[in-house]
């Protein structure tokens, strides 16, 4: 599987598309920061059971994936 880019300066409203990802990109760091704040925490770590610990690593690693995808459709707007 890939990503396609296609060009959409002329099909959509840049600077509403713009703001959408921005959010996007603010609530992706805010669960990212929260995420690493939970897993670093070791009241957390030495209680949860290691499925909970191995899912919130994964949703890290998802949100970071997708942090970069936004950040690169961002930098495409541009």
């Amino acid at each position: 599987m890939g990503t396609v880019y296609v060009d959409i300066k002329g099909a959509v409203d840049v600077e509403a598309e713009t703001k959408r990802l921005q959010k996007e990109k603010a609530k992706l760091e805010g669960a990212i920061n929260g995420a690493k704040a939970r897993l670093s925490n070791e009241a957390f770590t030495s209680k949860a059971p290691q499925n909970v610990i191995d899912g919130a690593k994964k949703q890290l690693e998802e949100n970071i994936a997708k942090l970069a995808e936004v950040e690169k459709l961002l930098a495409g707007l541009k």
